[in-house]
């Protein structure tokens, strides 16, 4: 259940690395993201649509990549808390900090999903952005 964050790459990178297939947009407050769709598989041995979001700004004149959001079922939401719980240092109620790479990782339930907010603790472009949830319209099929 790991994966490397595309938290501070640039916008090419990230489309170099999870491909062409995704849908653009503008968040809520003028940040532009990349919606990528992919079916995976339950480790209760499912499949189901994860929704990954990744924002971007602008900062030295290039997009990177300041936070990603990821949208589950609601019935996922067991497995990343163990996860987290068994891998991360728990700040408070469904927040933790992984300490080797200084993520940030927050928790939601927004019925029926489940969403996993990430973004690099410290100073910095991503710093401003940890206590601010974008809002983003998804249909999910």
């Amino acid at each position: 259940m790991t994966a490397p964050a595309q938290i501070m790459m640039e916008k090419e990178r990230v489309i170099a690395m999870k491909g062409l297939n995704h849908t653009t947009g503008i968040d809520d407050k003028g940040n532009e993201y990349l919606l990528y769709d992919e079916e995976v598989e339950s480790p209760g041995g499912y499949k189901y649509t994860r929704s990954s979001i990744y924002y971007f700004k602008n900062y030295m004149e290039k997009e990177i990549c300041t936070h990603e959001k990821h949208i589950f079922p609601e019935t996922e939401a067991f497995y990343y808390l163990l996860w987290l719980d068994n891998t991360k240092l728990k700040k408070e109620n469904l927040r933790w900090k992984d300490t080797l790479t200084q993520y940030l990782y927050k928790a939601q339930f927004i019925k029926p999903f489940f969403t996993l907010t990430i973004w690099k603790d410290g100073e910095g472009v991503t710093e401003k952005f940890k206590d601010n949830v974008t809002k983003v319209s998804i249909k999910i099929e």
